[in-house]
């Protein structure tokens, strides 16, 4: 499930999630950030122009360099780890 930048940041602007927090999979997709995770999250860099939030740290299936070096820029981390359906529900 592909996720850009640009849709992340308008959910943390919204305060649907939690930048202080680590940002997972399993809290992309119980705010309805992403639908439909089959094959994890890849973060793409669309959108980063509009990227603002500094020191978070967040863990995807896959990034795109444009995204990782968007999050890197301000301070943020990004981890990549698979996860599946199962463990996103528990």
């Amino acid at each position: 499930m592909p996720l850009n930048l640009e849709r992340l940041q308008h959910w943390i602007s919204r305060g649907l999630i939690d930048p202080s927090r680590p940002i997972t999979m399993r809290e992309l997709y119980a705010t309805r950030c992403v639908h439909g995770v089959h094959d994890g999250v890849k973060l793409l860099g669309d959108g980063k122009e509009h990227w603002a939030t500094p020191g978070v740290q967040i863990t995807v299936s896959k990034a795109s360099g444009e995204a990782i070096r968007a999050v890197e820029k301000l301070g943020g981390t990004l981890i990549a780890r698979y996860e599946n359906r199962l463990t996103l529900v528990r």
